[in-house]
């Protein structure tokens, strides 16, 4: 019984020291992994304009209110694209 556990705790231990395998993009998930990385950088430097016209004092709310929903919509989709490159990223890694 002992020499079972110790045959299993082997196996084991293998298994766990095997490294991960590298997996390639396909040139299609390529592509938008390259282009991800370009539309998250826009949707910052986008996001980041618009707070400073947030800062800026702006008074009228009509204008507030369109800057906020803008933001908002930002948020929401570099959420996505960053979730999206993660994904490829870790089939890279």
């Amino acid at each position: 019984i002992l020499l079972q556990q110790t045959k299993k705790t082997e196996k084991l231990s293998l298994q766990k020291k095997e490294p991960k395998v590298k997996l390639k993009l396909s040139y299609k998930e390529q592509r938008e992994y390259d282009q991800l990385e370009i539309e998250i950088e826009e949707l910052e430097v986008r996001k980041m304009n618009l707070e400073e016209s947030l800062d800026s004092g702006i008074s009228d709310y009509t204008e507030l209110e369109k800057i906020s929903l803008e933001i908002s919509d930002i948020i929401g989709l570099l959420d996505s694209k960053t979730q999206r490159w993660m994904e490829l990223d870790e089939s890279v890694s």
